[in-house]
């Protein structure tokens, strides 16, 4: 019993850390991509110019995921909260 809720508690860990930055990962692909388009069709090959818009992107989808992604984690703590004592049990 106590490794079926260590494993789901490991499990529900594991999914709230991908929904969470799954946002902010796809964010930085596309404008990577999008940035990288440009770059090869003007060959202009500046690395500032990779980087400030992906930080800038990012840190913009950061800030509005953000109070979503504290309730998801907040969740997470009470669920393994109240699953704690199942998994100590002897």
């Amino acid at each position: 019993m106590q490794v079926d809720v260590a494993i789901y508690v490991l499990k529900s860990a594991l999914t709230t850390g991908a929904m969470i930055m799954a946002p902010v990962l796809l964010t930085g692909l596309v404008v990577g991509i999008m940035v990288a388009a440009t770059q090869a069709a003007t060959q202009v090959n500046e690395p500032t110019l990779t980087f400030v818009p992906k930080v800038l992107a990012v840190g913009f989808v950061f800030g509005l995921i953000l109070p979503w992604a504290f309730q998801r984690m907040i969740l997470l703590v009470q669920m393994v909260m109240s699953q704690a004592g199942q998994i100590l049990m002897n």
